[in-house]
């Protein structure tokens, strides 16, 4: 038996090897592909010392003081970046964008109906999905009827401190439940403050210390941008690519009653559509309130 050394460029991933006869023209043996160790990410987190205190509306929408203790993240890589291989990044291009022709939705969380003090248990998912990294991930959420309450209720729970959070509204008021809700006073009243602006009220009487807090609301104004109806959650940053969950509901009936978060088996799409949208709504008007 005779053993041979064969080189290997392990600066690219994956790798792949093929032994041939050449005079046979022969296929003597392969690899699958593999990959090897090029770098190691190291993660640190800090508790921080001032937790984040603001006010988040309960099922009757009367406020709450939350307390949130923050986290700063510090990551430090040990080791070089292997290049990807040119023909498998194509490869995966061409799977990504055959996927992305028809995006589909796959049930990942089912809410039991029961209702739940202050939608702790969709908070606690909350919580855990943007942690599930251990980075300062940035987080997203639009749809048509966000509202500064549903901030209140979702984002302002991130417990990552300096964490990018955006948020997207079509920038109309929910319709009405009722016939009450929709009725109008016998008496004229004075004029109805706009929706950017009570929606501004709203934060700034709620939003509390903003320890921590990097967050900009922005709505479809004017000519630019167009309409969304459906209401996205969205993770862009994480190791594996981006997360995105649909939700079935309002974010204000969370936790009341029977609904589906779905996670989308596309998320790059959502994420993308949601970059479009924000990178076109750029001018003052669409900027409804930031934290800074």
């Amino acid at each position: 038996m005779h053993g041979a050394r064969l080189p290997v460029d392990n600066h690219r991933q994956p790798l792949e090897m093929e032994i041939w006869d050449a005079e046979a023209g022969i296929l003597v043996g392969a690899t699958p592909s593999t990959s090897t160790i090029k770098q190691i990410s190291l993660d640190m987190h800090v508790i921080q010392h001032e937790p984040r205190l603001f006010n988040a509306p309960d099922l009757r929408g009367q406020p709450v003081a939350e307390r949130i203790e923050l986290t700063k993240t510090r990551t430090s890589l040990v080791g070089t970046e292997a290049r990807q291989d040119a023909i498998s990044g194509s490869v995966a291009g061409r799977t990504s964008r055959r996927g992305a022709g028809s995006m589909r939705l796959a049930t990942s969380f089912n809410t039991a109906p029961r209702r739940t003090r202050r939608h702790s248990r969709f908070r606690l998912w909350l919580m855990s999905a943007s942690s599930s990294t251990g980075t300062a991930r940035p987080e997203w959420i639009y749809g048509t009827h966000i509202s500064a309450e549903d901030l209140l209720r979702t984002l302002f729970f991130c417990c990552h401190s300096g964490a990018l959070l955006r948020a997207l509204t079509d920038g109309g008021d929910p319709p009405c439940k009722t016939w009450r809700d929709c009725s109008t006073p016998e008496e004229p009243a004075a004029p109805r403050p706009s929706f950017p602006d009570r929606q501004r009220a709203v934060l700034e009487h709620d939003a509390g210390n903003r320890e921590g807090l990097r967050l900009e609301y922005r709505t479809r104004r004017g000519p630019k941008g167009w309409h969304f109806h459906d209401r996205f959650l969205i993770f862009p940053n994480m190791r594996d690519g981006p997360r995105a969950w649909s939700l079935g509901t309002s974010v204000n009936s969370l936790g009341q009653a029977h609904h589906i978060l779905q996670r989308v088996s596309n998320p790059a799409m959502v994420a993308g559509a949601f970059e479009d949208l924000w990178a076109t709504l750029d001018e003052p008007q669409h900027v409804i309130w930031r934290s800074w």
